[in-house]
């Protein structure tokens, strides 16, 4: 199971930050890293330590009941903080033993002489801006100590003695050893900003972070490879550090990391999906990445797909027999997800049966189904069927138009000990799988006067029936307000959709719009784990929880 990783104490959490997640809210109301954690831990937390989001690395939050303690803790001597950054200027150590407010001296390790100095600065901000400014009144320090040469770079920690904003890019840029990747103060070009926050000692305690990629002891293989493979080995290695998952777990490996390219795990398998128009996933790049997990790697070319789909292009990389294959019989194998598992096929679809941006909420309707009359719309390989049922409630009812899904459904019902109605007695009339088109599956609901408890709908952007064509521009407003007179008083509606046209704002006051209703509530569905959006990015899916008040 899919576990979220973190060190926590009585007083304070700590948390390995990726790059490109805020720590907190910013200002356009877009939650982050704090937001996040409070959510997904159900207690409430308060950011002692920011990191900009370039910045990777441990991150410090303070529970509520100890804030003050850990922001006192936080500002004593005894609290250190010690960061890695890489640059490729070599330091001129003439010029910085003539500046004022520094203390240079070389500290022997018994291999090598080490530079080892401490810059005092004045940081002031300068409307958006922050400015460093050498000889004035100093209120910010950091001790820089060389690590090594890595190829043509220089690795240094950087101990910080005060916390002001930016302040070690700030110094660093003072020091004329900008770090790389940080545009902002004049650093090389680089895929990220090369600063890494690698330990924490408070409280007579010190937590530490593995080195990253550009720093451990194969940095300098690492920073030799194909730009392309340095972003996805560091994004797969981000995820590894931020979520703990068994080899037969699903996970998103890829996102929004590399623009024409997504990865999935699917248990044994791999998933590569090439977005891209020259097909460079396709080739030695899919292959490095097979090399890299030690698994086959199933890759689909993903372009132009809605002109010409064909569904049983598909190649297969093995890693062990270092060949490549079309795939032209079907594959079938079963992986996990949540503690349920599910039976993927290839030449079935662009997707072997999961789709794992909907990991959270299934997990929410685990966690909310107990005892209760479930209908999922819609249901696919019913994976949000198959996670009521497992929570023990007292009826699933499945609808899809493809008989093809509803008898994968049960299969995956089946896999899980659950089997479908006709297999078992004891289930009669409590899991019901039904071949209709939705809308008419409710109109027909609503003449019986049946009500769910819990309606799950996750409808396509566009879909064919024998009754005719469903999109879900003309077809929305129907469709909530029959999946809303079919709700239980008191009960629940989770909808989602991934379509392109609306956004999350848009997609929730057109819900609001349909149902004109005081005796609703709209939340938001629970966050998407890490290894897909983070809380402040634009999500293809948008997913709401309607409540209809009793």
């Amino acid at each position: 199971m899919v576990q979220l990783k973190y060190i926590e104490t009585q007083e304070y959490l700590i948390f390995n930050k990726p790059i490109g997640l805020n720590s907190h809210s910013v200002d356009n109301g877009k939650d982050g890293l704090v937001e996040f954690l409070a959510e997904k831990t159900k207690q409430k937390l308060h950011t002692v330590s920011r990191l900009d989001q370039t910045t990777s690395g441990l991150i410090l939050f303070a529970k509520d009941a100890s804030v003050i303690k850990i922001n006192q803790l936080w500002s004593e001597p005894s609290t250190i903080k010690t960061y890695l950054f890489l640059t490729d200027r070599k330091i001129d150590l003439a010029k910085i033993s003539e500046l004022e407010n520094t203390h240079v001296f070389l500290a022997s390790d018994h291999r090598q002489t080490q530079p080892h100095f401490n810059l005092k600065t004045e940081i002031i901000k300068d409307g958006n801006n922050y400015l460093s400014h050498l000889n004035k009144n100093p209120n910010s320090e950091t001790e820089f100590v060389f690590q090594k040469q890595i190829g043509s770079m220089y690795l240094w920690k950087a101990i910080l003695h005060t916390g002001k904003t930016h302040q070690i890019r700030l110094h660093c840029a003072n020091l004329k050893i900008p770090i790389l990747g940080d545009s902002l103060y004049q650093g090389s070009p680089f895929y990220r900003t090369c600063l890494h926050s690698l330990s924490l000692s408070i409280d007579n305690k010190t937590h530490s972070s593995d080195y990253p990629l550009w720093a451990n002891h194969e940095a300098e293989k690492f920073l030799l490879l194909n730009p392309d493979l340095q972003i996805i080995f560091e994004s797969i290695e981000k995820r590894k550090q931020i979520y703990d998952l068994n080899p037969n777990d699903c996970f998103r490996w890829l996102h929004q990391d590399l623009l024409g390219v997504k990865l999935d795990q699917f248990g044994e398998y791999l998933y590569l999906y090439d977005y891209s128009e020259d097909s460079k996933f396709s080739g030695n790049i899919a292959e490095a990445i097979a090399q890299k997990f030690k698994l086959p790697i199933f890759v689909r070319r993903m372009q132009n797909r809605g002109e010409d789909p064909n569904e049983n292009d598909l190649t297969l990389y093995s890693f062990q027999e270092n060949i490549r294959k079309t795939v032209t019989e079907p594959i079938t194998w079963t992986a996990q997800e949540n503690e349920m598992l599910f039976e993927l096929r290839t030449h079935q679809g662009l997707s072997p049966g999961l789709f794992l941006d909907q990991r959270e909420n299934r997990k929410w309707v685990l966690q909310n189904s107990k005892n209760k009359s479930v209908l999922n719309l819609f249901s696919y390989t019913s994976g949000f069927s198959l996670a009521a049922a497992k929570a023990e409630a007292s009826l699933v009812d499945t609808v899809d138009v493809s008989k093809n899904f509803i008898e994968w459904s049960k299969q995956n019902f089946s896999i899980n000990n659950l089997l479908p109605t006709e297999n078992s007695s004891t289930t009669a009339n409590k899991y019901n799988f039904w071949v209709q088109d939705c809308l008419f599956f409710l109109k027909m609901s609503i003449k019986k006067n049946k009500k769910w408890d819990l309606i799950i709908c996750d409808p396509p952007t566009f879909g064919r029936s024998q009754n005719g064509v469903f999109q879900i521009e003309k077809n929305f407003e129907q469709l909530l307000k029959e999946i809303f007179a079919s709700t239980s008083a008191g009960g629940k509606i989770l909808l989602s959709s991934n379509f392109e046209k609306w956004s999350s704002q848009d997609f929730k006051k057109r819900i609001q719009s349909v149902l004109k209703s005081s005796a609703i509530e709209v939340f938001p569905s629970p966050y998407q784990s890490l290894d897909f959006d983070y809380p402040h990015q634009t999500s293809l899916m948008k997913s709401y929880i309607i409540h209809k008040k009793s």
